[in-house]
Formats: C-alpha cells, sequence, structure tokens
C-alpha cells in the first residue's frame, strides 16, 4: 500500500498523487539541469559576454578586500615608525650641523623662528657691520678652531655621533619650567608634548674617543615642530660637560671669538 510522501492520501497501485506539493515538486525537477548563469539577462553576465561562476567573483573579491586591508596596516606601520622617531630628528640635525660646522642648521634645532630673528637682531645691534652671514662665517671658523683643539686629544678628523639611551614623556613640571625659560621675552612657546631624552654624545678622532652621556629635552612645539631644548639643570649639565673634553678658557675664547 503507498501514500503520498507530501499530503499523505493513500494510492492505489501506480497511482501518482495530483496534490499541489507533488506538482511543485514535478516542475523543479524539471528544471534542474538548466543553469540559469547563461541566460542573457542574468546578472552573473559580465560585459563580455563570458558567464563569470559566482563563487569565483566571492573568491577575487576577498583577495581585493585582503590585499587592502595588508596594505593599510603596511602604511600604519611605517607611519607609526615615522612618527615614533621624529623626537629625534633635531638631535641627528644638530650633529649634523656640528660635523659640517653649520652654525645655522645647529641653531634651527634649538631656537623657534621668532627667536632666531630676533637673536639676529640682536647680533646687528651689538655690531652694525656684523650682518647674519657674518655671523654665521664667524661662528663656522670658530666651530673649526674648537676641533682643532680638539686634534691635540683625540686625533685628527674629529667627529661626534650621538646614541639614543632612552627616552620617557616630560612631567608637566619640566614642561613648565620649559616654557617658562623660553617664554620669558614673551614668545608664547607652546609645548604639544615633549620627551626627557637621555642621550650618548661621542667625540672620536683617530687616536682616541670619549663618551658623554646628558639628558636633554626633544620638545614639540606648536607650528615650529621638533626642538632640542634644554632647562636650567641641563645647561649646568652641558656646562660640566664641555669642560671635560675642553680646557674652559679655550671655549670661552670661541665663544668671544664669535660675538
Amino acid at each position: 500500500m503507498a501514500f503520498c510522501k507530501f499530503c499523505g492520501r493513500q494510492l492505489t497501485e501506480g497511482e501518482v498523487c495530483n496534490c499541489q506539493n507533488q506538482q511543485l515538486n514535478q516542475f523543479n525537477n524539471m528544471n534542474s539541469g538548466f543553469n540559469t548563469q547563461f541566460e542573457p539577462n542574468n546578472q552573473n553576465y559580465n560585459a563580455g559576454d563570458i558567464p563569470v561562476e559566482p563563487n569565483k567573483k566571492k573568491t577575487t573579491n576577498i583577495m581585493i578586500i585582503s590585499a587592502g586591508v595588508l596594505l593599510a596596516i603596511l602604511f600604519i606601520i611605517v607611519f607609526a615608525l615615522i612618527l615614533g622617531n621624529a623626537y629625534k630628528k633635531p638631535f641627528n640635525k644638530l650633529i649634523r650641523g656640528i660635523n659640517k660646522n653649520n652654525a645655522e642648521l645647529i641653531l634651527e634645532q634649538l631656537l623657534t623662528d621668532d627667536m632666531m630673528d630676533d637673536f639676529m637682531d640682536e647680533i646687528e645691534d651689538m655690531d652694525k657691520d656684523e650682518s647674519r652671514e657674518d655671523f654665521f662665517d664667524d661662528s663656522e671658523e670658530a666651530m673649526e678652531e674648537m676641533k682643532e683643539y680638539l686634534e691635540d686629544d683625540y686625533g685628527k678628523n674629529v667627529k661626534f655621533s650621538v646614541k639614543f639611551i632612552s627616552k620617557k614623556d616630560a612631567k608637566k613640571r619640566e614642561i613648565k619650567n620649559i616654557e617658562r625659560l623660553y617664554n620669558l621675552e614673551d614668545y608664547d612657546v607652546e609645548i604639544k608634548n615633549a620627551y626627557k631624552v637621555k642621550i650618548e654624545l661621542r667625540v672620536k678622532g683617530r687616536e682616541d674617543d670619549e663618551d658623554i652621556k646628558m639628558n636633554l629635552y626633544s620638545v614639540n612645539i606648536k607650528g615650529e615642530g621638533w626642538k632640542v631644548m634644554v632647562d636650567d639643570e641641563a645647561i649646568d649639565d652641558i656646562r660640566y660637560d664641555i669642560e671635560d673634553i675642553m680646557d674652559t678658557s679655550i671655549y670661552e675664547d670661541i665663544i668671544d671669538d664669535i660675538f
């Protein structure tokens, strides 16, 4: 005895039920072998009338998206590395200026634009015949003279280099002290963020070398970028460090020659 699997009605031998569900099943079986992706109006058709299987399109999209994500991650990593080392730039430029006797490059790492302009005005006020170019020429000659003194102890081709030992966020008190020091002349310096940086300054010639450790500040000034700055304590430390590598009277004579 047979029954319809769709409606459950008892069937005679060889009978096919004509219920609605049975008819729908027969219709679906008739169309099961027809591939709709080849129909002219099907959305899977591309402009060149070449059929593209849906699973292949999905795989291509995933590959494109994955490549985009990896590229974005790469850009973020590179950008983060560049920003993460931005605080080192003024130190490296400072050392480059020392090695190349470029006084202007050195001052640019220490002074804001307004400070530089005022400093040059003061130089001209001190000596009406002294131009900006004359001052930098005198400074570079003095730097060369300083290296000649150092060659007596370290040998020929004296060079300076810097090694970064550590950095930490400057405390609010330290930032305020730096701002106070540089705003004595109403420069309105605003520090966005600052690091207290411990560096190792190396003086090296053909015959000898010496390492000097010192704490300085790398500060990001609004509208100016990163600068090397000092506070009162750092100034005292630098003075003592210079005395370790050079006789006091020598660098005082050199400063007198510049001014």
